[in-house]
């Protein structure tokens, strides 16, 4: 995987069990409103550290000015052209990230619209179902850098709001690669296999 560090945040941060095509099955009306509002959509999503046995807490925003997600090794930001990391004190600039972070920001703030979602069963995450009464779909980012990431996204079937971001790739480990003008590479693997999931803790509406 070799988006922007939110892109795996993003819901961003997946054949067909259901009905296939290109727009949303409508149980993600509710969710797709809420990423194109006048104000920011806010969430909080657990991700699993990838070698200790502890999940991080990760909060996401996205809205008409931009987007970010904040986690204990910073807060990278995107204004739809440029993208930051900052943390202790500092702003570094990531400008090898500002296009797909641009694609990214457009798709998110449009709905998802330019994506290729269909209907889909509660996957699999090791032996167990994830979130069986939830509704479920996959979508497919229209971008080459995501062509290896698929994300199976769960919604409540009441509410409509985001439940969980199972994230699966062809091309394991999941990470992002990122090369700031000073201080060489920055790699931040996401995952060790080919699967991560994200629970959302907490979902706030614009």
């Amino acid at each position: 995987m070799r988006g922007p560090p939110f892109a795996a945040f993003a819901v961003l941060l997946t054949g067909c069990a259901g009905s296939c095509g290109a727009s949303a099955p409508p149980e993600f009306d509710a969710f797709r409103t809420d990423l194109q509002a006048d104000t920011p959509l806010h969430m909080t999503l657990l991700w699993p550290d990838p070698v200790q046995p502890i999940d991080h807490p990760v909060q996401v925003a996205v809205g008409p000015e931009g987007a970010s997600a904040a986690a204990g090794m910073g807060t990278v930001k995107t204004d739809g052209s440029t993208v930051k990391l900052a943390g202790d004190g500092l702003s570094i600039p990531l400008p090898d990230l500002a296009d797909e972070a641009a694609e990214l920001f457009e798709e998110l703030r449009a709905g998802l619209s330019g994506s290729t979602w269909a209907s889909a069963e509660s996957p699999l995450y090791g032996p167990t179902r994830l979130a069986a009464d939830a509704a479920w779909a996959r979508v497919s980012l229209p971008f080459d850098w995501a062509s290896s990431e698929q994300f199976l996204l769960a919604v409540d079937r009441d509410s409509g709001a985001l439940r969980m971001v199972l994230i699966e790739t062809t091309d394991p480990p999941l990470e992002v690669v990122s090369r700031p003008p000073r201080g060489g590479p920055r790699t931040v693997r996401l995952s060790r296999g080919d699967q991560l999931k994200l629970v959302v803790d907490e979902y706030i509406r614009p």
